[in-house]
């Protein structure tokens, strides 16, 4: 009988020995770089917008489509109110909705209207600029003015393209 016991409990710890194995081994996922294809784009993005400069004037020429999606800084901000009404996008990088606006956006820059900007900003990261626009969840369009003055506000559930269309004023 004792010795039934022993077997037994043997078969039960390397059962669960070997469960626990299989299911770190499954869990696993291959590491990602640190840069992702968004940040790139944004790269791009930022260094199209140097190039497009007029360094004698200190004027910006035309936008083009590449400077339609900016990443979030103070400065590039006030930079482009001074073009028009923008739109802050709240992103972040683990939603998919953020993801599916941000793809549908860079998939259709050319739609985007001229005197929009939509500048993504990070919606984990800066929370100074959510209070002051009441952004309580990501993929959360703002629309402001040449003031920073809120105009419009709504959410796109991943379709970017067709709710900026619909909501910007």
């Amino acid at each position: 009988m004792k010795q039934n016991l022993i077997i037994v409990g043997s078969i039960i710890i390397a059962a669960v020995l070997i469960g626990m194995f299989v299911r770190g081994r499954s869990n696993k996922t291959p590491e990602m770089p640190k840069e992702g294809i968004s940040d790139i784009a944004v790269s791009e993005s930022i260094k199209a917008k140097e190039e497009t400069s007029d360094l004698n004037s200190g004027e910006s020429m035309m936008k083009s489509t590449t400077e339609k999606l900016l990443p979030y800084s103070p400065e590039t901000l006030q930079e482009a109110l001074k073009d028009g009404t923008d739109v802050l996008f709240f992103h972040a990088g683990w939603c998919p909705t953020c993801i599916a606006a941000e793809k549908d956006f860079r998939a259709n820059l050319d739609q985007i209207p001229e005197n929009i900007t939509i500048i993504k900003a990070n919606y984990d990261t800066e929370t100074e600029l959510k209070a002051k626009y009441g952004v309580v969840t990501q993929d959360t369009f703002v629309q402001i003015d040449g003031q920073g003055e809120v105009i419009a506000k709504w959410n796109s559930g991943g379709k970017g393209m067709q709710t900026l269309l619909k909501n910007i004023r």
